[in-house]
């Protein structure tokens, strides 16, 4: 049965219009990473473009914000740690620039 009849027939709910249905092996965009399911049944997750390109302007804010003592390197080194694990949770193994 169509996910979209069983849905709407047997649990009596109703799409809007935001709604798509997909595969997982195109892969779904959650909380900064994108899943993918593969052959093998195994579901992966890789860090989102986005959210790479969000860190490397925080960065850069906070070199910024360094050069002018508005912070210091022990909060940059906080931030830079709380990265990191971010990385290891996304099993992202390309490492930061």
């Amino acid at each position: 049965m169509p996910m979209k009849s069983y849905v709407e027939e047997d649990l009596l709910l109703r799409f809007n219009k935001k709604t798509q249905l997909t595969t997982m092996k195109n892969g779904v965009d959650y909380l900064g990473f994108r899943f993918y399911l593969m052959d093998t049944g195994k579901v992966i997750r890789r860090l989102r473009t986005g959210s790479k390109r969000r860190w490397e302007r925080r960065l850069k804010k906070m070199k910024r914000q360094y050069r002018e003592d508005e912070i210091t390197f022990e909060d940059i080194a906080r931030s830079m740690a709380s990265y990191k694990g971010f990385i290891i949770f996304a099993a992202w193994h390309k490492g930061i620039r």
